[in-house]
């Protein structure tokens, strides 16, 4: 942001543009996108916006200057005083709460993106180039599209590893990471490596803001520890009932200069149908593919094979290993066979692998370094192989000569070489791989072909690979079932999950 004044009258302005100038066409498509949404949204707490503004090939977002500053400003100094705390939690609530009626998620919940009048204490959101409409595809694409800067106050779900939707609760979770920075004058978490932040949203859980500072009352502690829990559905449901609680402990405080202790979320009432996203009566599946994970990061690559009819929650089961690989500094990647395209050799496994080199992308330049030295040491001369299909790794181990031609027998079996070691330099004890295939009855044979090495290298470890396929759609005679009962037969340990009809 940077602050300016408007030549036609004087007014006070704030110019939000992209660094880059000229700026890409994408870059001026989410400024449009931005503008359009401020302009029709319009409410207390919100930004006034003036008009999109392009000059010499510049583009600038106006909006009006109150005069307030970031909140980083105010947290520069320490924790925030507790009443100051409570009334910009309740303006934030309140604005949540409009936003959510409108069926806005604002997606970037955080400090930076809230601005204080220093001496008003009249809050402001901005920042909605996160913002969506409706709730977010259930899966959404993760910290890797994230600055690092935003993924200390990403809810769970927003980090792409967890089995749940992304809805307008993921504002509340990052509201609760904002006040617990207000009230203690720290980060709930303090990591700054992207892999560690994810997994501490995911399984850890920061010391409550009265165990860090004594003088936060333990009833406001609680609601941000609601706030912050792992699970949407056992979070605050509703802005409005969050609001209900924080007036709660703001007419406690402004009388008694203490909050006693009172029932949480009696008003958290949401207008809107939740279907819980949890899975019942899994139990017993969901230990044994734990079970399953753990033996491939000890040793050997392991085979989950997951059968039943379409429907039935396959998916859903597998997702439930995210939490455990992000504990392991693991990788999950997937991918999906299409009966349109059962001619096209490697094509789920390619589209898999080309998600793992992205995350690898998204790391530090030094994790990018040892990366750099594992896969040009497996891949030799023959990185341009895996290249041809995987045109990402060369953003890793540079442009690579093209390849000598062979033919097509020996050009499969030179790719199935160069795979295997590919696999075998990116899966290790410290950063097992999970690899999730789904629909494996439309398998091209090319794919079931390179399973065997897989499963059954010296050189291949922490591999855990899962199958799913409909078991109605594949007869004895099935190529998958044969390359399954060849796979037994070379001692590949199979776990199988059935769900019946």
């Amino acid at each position: 942001m940077l602050r300016g004044v408007r030549s036609t009258d004087g007014a006070p302005i704030l110019l939000k543009g992209p660094q880059r100038q000229p700026p890409l066409p994408s870059q001026v498509e989410d400024l449009r996108r931005e503008f359009a949404l401020l302009a029709e949204l319009s409410a207390p707490g919100l930004p006034r916006v003036y008009e999109l503004a392009r000059h010499g090939g510049n583009c600038w977002l106006v909006l009006e200057d109150t005069g307030a500053v970031p909140l980083p400003s105010l947290l520069a100094a320490g924790a925030v005083d507790i009443a100051t705390s409570i009334h910009l939690a309740l303006q934030l609530s309140s604005v949540l709460g409009e936003l959510h009626r409108r069926e806005v998620i604002h997606g970037a919940i955080q400090p930076g993106n809230i601005l204080v009048h220093p001496d008003r204490h009249e809050l402001l959101l901005i920042d909605f180039a996160q913002a969506t409409r409706g709730a977010a595809p259930r899966h959404s694409a993760g910290p890797a599209l994230l600055l690092r800067s935003a993924l200390a106050y990403i809810s769970p779900e927003q980090t792409g590893r967890m089995n749940r939707g992304v809805d307008h609760r993921t504002d509340l979770y990052s509201a609760g990471l904002t006040l617990y920075e207000m009230l203690t004058g720290v980060a709930a978490f303090g990591a700054t490596d992207p892999v560690e932040l994810t997994h501490a949203h995911i399984a850890k859980t920061p010391p409550p803001p009265a165990a860090l500072q004594p003088g936060v009352p333990e009833a406001l502690s609680l609601v941000v520890m609601k706030l912050l829990e792992k699970g949407a559905d056992d979070r605050y449901q509703s802005a409005e009932g969050l609001k209900a609680d924080l007036e709660t402990c703001a007419r406690e405080w402004s009388s008694l200069r203490a909050i006693p202790p009172f029932a949480l979320g009696t008003q958290d009432v949401t207008d809107r149908f939740l279907i819980p996203h949890r899975l019942y009566g899994r139990d017993r599946e969901v230990e044994d593919l734990g079970k399953a994970f753990d033996r491939a990061c000890a040793g050997p690559s392991a085979l989950v094979l997951a059968s039943g009819y379409s429907g039935i929650g396959k998916t859903s089961l597998i997702q439930e290993l995210y939490r455990p690989i992000v504990r392991e500094r693991g990788y999950f990647i997937s991918g999906k066979f299409d009966q349109r395209m059962r001619n096209v050799p490697f094509g789920a496994l390619v589209h898999a692998f080309r998600g793992l080199v992205q995350q690898m992308l998204t790391e530090s330049e030094e994790r990018l370094a040892v990366w750099r030295g594992r896969l040009e040491a497996a891949l030799g001369d023959n990185g341009g192989v895996l290249a041809d299909v995987i045109p990402e790794i060369e953003l890793i181990i540079g442009k690579r000569l093209e390849v000598p031609s062979l033919a097509p027998v020996e050009a499969q079996n030179r790719f199935r070489l160069v795979f295997q070691n590919f696999v075998s330099a990116v899966a290790r004890r410290d950063h097992p791989l999970v690899v999730f295939l789904d629909d494996l009855q439309w398998a091209d044979a090319a794919s079931l072909d390179i399973l065997h090495p897989l499963l059954t290298s010296p050189d291949v470890r922490h591999v855990l690979l899962i199958g799913a396929y409909r078991d109605n759609e594949v007869d004895d005679g099935h190529p998958l079932l044969r390359t399954v009962r060849a796979l037994e037969a070379s001692s590949v340990r199979i776990d199988r999950s059935r769900r019946p009809s």
